[in-house]
């Protein structure tokens, strides 16, 4: 398709995708399959709870493009 993708970090890809998606040159055709390889592509969420001993590296969270991610559930629920 001639798209220039950068996937150096998790924010690179995003800017590259949204800068795709924002070019009127770009055919709708080409975002469409574009929006469903990338997605297919992506690792669903995965959560854990961080152990002393566990190195920071994999407190990765891709899906939201931040190195950590914290998540809680309201205590009212």
């Amino acid at each position: 398709m001639g798209l220039e993708i950068n996937f150096g970090s998790s924010k690179d890809l995003q800017d590259s995708i949204n800068s795709i998606f924002k070019d009127p040159n770009v055919k709708d055709e080409y975002k469409s399959i574009l929006k469903l390889k990338m997605i297919r592509l992506m690792e669903a969420a995965r959560y854990f709870v961080v152990e002393y001993d566990q190195d920071p590296v994999e407190w990765r969270h891709y899906a939201l493009n931040f190195d950590v991610y914290t998540h809680f559930t309201s205590p009212i629920r």
